[in-house]
């Protein structure tokens, strides 16, 4: 007797769902989003955020994980999200052309190895030839598994009225800004850094 309420159960669950499917998608509330579509997010309290779909996880509610600016992620249901219009693809990148007009290679003005001002992890930075890489703490995952506790990225490095500009050689639209304090250190937006060696 259990046994063909269950099986009844399980035929009628289907049915039902496929039903609500119809109805949601025939009312024009049903929205899919695929891997990688540019999106908007809301995130609470701080408002709509642009971002890319990096990953989809199935369940009872869709779950879609987006990559946002400041290389974070948020978790959004579908409710969440709206599609941004294709944009037109941004000019590429200079490379040896300075970002903003006045700037001047940081080429033998900062060169060496910069940390943590009060020492322990935190991000580094190594400028060597108006070129900086910027290592800072990270768990790195390929295929699927831990390989590395750092992610590095490389840059240009620009100067010019009291702050350098890192512009990544990857294409990154971001460009990372950083004081220049007149006792020597840093400050980025990761926090102050002061030179640790060559």
């Amino acid at each position: 007797m259990r046994l063909a309420i269950v099986v009844s159960f399980a035929l009628v669950l289907p049915v039902c769902a496929a039903t609500a499917h119809a109805q949601s998608a025939a009312a024009g509330v049903e929205r899919t989003y695929h891997l990688h579509d540019k999106v908007q997010v809301n995130a609470r309290g701080i408002g709509w955020m642009d971002g890319e779909i990096v990953s989809i996880a199935d369940g009872i509610e869709t779950e879609y994980k987006v990559a946002v600016s400041g290389n974070r992620f948020l978790l959004a249901s579908y409710h969440d999200l709206r599609l941004v219009a294709a944009a037109p693809p941004a000019p590429a990148l200079q490379t040896g052309q300075p970002p903003m007009p006045g700037l001047a290679s940081c080429a033998g003005k900062f060169e060496g190895r910069y940390g943590p001002a009060g020492g322990g992890p935190g991000p580094t930075i190594v400028f060597h030839a108006g070129k900086a890489t910027l290592r800072e703490p990270d768990v790195v995952m390929t295929d699927g598994k831990l390989s590395g506790l750092t992610s590095e990225k490389q840059a240009e490095c620009w100067t010019g009225g009291g702050k350098i500009y890192l512009r990544w050689v990857d294409g990154a639209r971001y460009d990372f800004p950083i004081d220049i304090n007149d006792d020597g250190p840093i400050d980025t937006p990761e926090g102050e850094l002061k030179k640790k060696g060559n």
